[in-house]
């Protein structure tokens, strides 16, 4: 198991004999350095790398220091790389703390008919409650910009415990079909699983008259 102090090049050793591009392994060496150099600056994350609790505790705090110093977007490939070397370690994913320094003003949530709505941040849709064909309101776990007036979309569907994921798209309609609402008749977000993603069929049978 590696120390802090040698994790880059061991994580780099490992790179070596994956698929990742040089450059993103450069990267991710850097930034496992960045987070070895962090561990050995606070002893008290000693067991960071073997103990899950103890990362989960040294992360949160790692973590909420890189939000002051780097914007969002930056900290998107520290993510990425962090989660890749923690699996290397086989330790479970890391939970990272939510940026606390996102105010309530940057997420916006544009409501319609029927309990459905569309939450944007910076004016970027990344989630929405939506109608499925069984009738039945669900939440996406994430939300991709529209083209042609649909999303991308994903959602999580639990049944007797296990989690499956089911893809789709998001669109906005009224509840028959039409694309201008009328009284009784008011505009809604709804959710579509694409026609050969897994396990749609938990979602009910039919689709929505786009």
């Amino acid at each position: 198991m590696p120390s802090p102090k040698d994790l880059h090049l061991r994580f780099a050793e490992h790179l070596r004999h994956t698929e990742l591009a040089p450059g993103s392994q450069d990267l991710y060496v850097r930034i496992a350095r960045g987070f070895g150099t962090w561990l050995r600056a606070h002893p008290q994350y000693a067991d960071a790398l073997i103990d899950v609790e103890v990362r989960d505790r040294a992360l949160a705090a790692y973590w909420r220091e890189l939000q002051d110093t780097r914007t969002p977007t930056s900290l998107r490939p520290a993510r990425v790389a962090l989660t890749h070397m923690f699996h290397w370690l086989q330790l479970p994913p890391g939970q990272f703390p939510v940026d606390l320094r996102k105010s309530a003003s940057a997420v916006k949530t544009h409501r319609y008919g029927n309990g459905t709505w569309i939450a944007y941040r910076d004016g970027v849709p990344f989630k929405a409650k939506a109608i499925c064909v069984d009738g039945r309101l669900r939440t996406t776990d994430r939300i991709r910009p529209m083209r042609a007036g649909r999303s991308t979309a994903a959602l999580s569907l639990y049944t007797v415990g296990v989690r499956f994921r089911i893809s789709g798209s998001v669109f906005i309609e009224t509840a028959t079909g039409e694309l201008v609402e009328s009284p009784g008749d008011p505009l809604v977000v709804k959710f579509e699983a694409h026609e050969k993603t897994t396990h749609a069929d938990l979602l009910g049978l039919g689709r929505w008259v786009a």
